[in-house]
């Protein structure tokens, strides 16, 4: 004898495959796509040279992934994601996700002998500079170029303004990158709170032009 089913076992049969998409990618499978999301575009990398995992001791709680890769002119380049315990994938590239990231991983207490490596770290999560830059010590790694145009009352290349006690702090500080014909090099005013990122001001000092 023929037997039929119930209507509505076949409506949650019909419900329960359109509820469970087919090949779903997990936050690690997207990691690659989110690094060439922050890479491609007009000017920008083509394939990414290296992908490695990066440890950020500020963020230990997080999986962190960088990309390098050659820009279109020839200037290397690099972007990076995080991936938490909770899946939560953070592309890296603007000062809302460094933020979004510091107030789900809250730093450790800045003080004034790690402010200006943080800073030249919240730089580079917020895409304003790459892994190549690097903070400006002594002002005898500047380029001889740009000495002719930077106008700097200071000894030393960076300036620490802070409220410790608030966790606010200001800061004035030089990086320089490679690029493809030489050096660039940057002037930024970076304001924190309590690790988010306030505000940025970036000042070219010199483009990529020789030594």
């Amino acid at each position: 004898m023929h037997r039929s089913f119930p209507c509505f076992s076949i409506l949650a049969s019909m419900l329960a495959s359109l509820a469970a998409p087919a090949c779903a990618q997990t936050p690690g499978r997207a990691v690659p796509s989110a690094l060439h999301s922050l890479t491609f575009g007009f000017g920008g990398c083509g394939p990414i040279d290296s992908v490695r995992d990066t440890v950020i001791p500020q963020f230990a709680g997080v999986r962190f992934v960088r990309g390098t890769c050659v820009l279109e002119h020839g200037t290397p380049t690099s972007a990076i994601v995080g991936l938490d315990s909770d899946s939560v994938l953070y592309l890296l590239g603007s000062e809302e996700a460094f933020n979004f990231l510091v107030d789900r991983h809250p730093p450790p207490r800045l003080d004034s002998a790690g402010v200006l490596n943080y800073a030249r770290l919240a730089l580079e999560l917020t895409g304003r500079v790459s892994v190549y830059a690097r903070l400006l010590t002594s002002w005898d790694d500047l380029p001889a170029s740009a000495r002719l145009v930077v106008t700097w009352s200071e000894h030393r290349p960076s300036l620490i303004l802070s409220q410790a006690a608030a966790q606010y702090w200001q800061l004035w500080l030089f990086t320089v990158a490679p690029c493809f014909q030489g050096k660039f090099v940057q002037l930024h005013q970076v304001e924190l709170a309590h690790g988010r990122i306030v505000h940025v001001t970036d000042t070219l000092v010199q483009g990529c032009s020789s030594m």
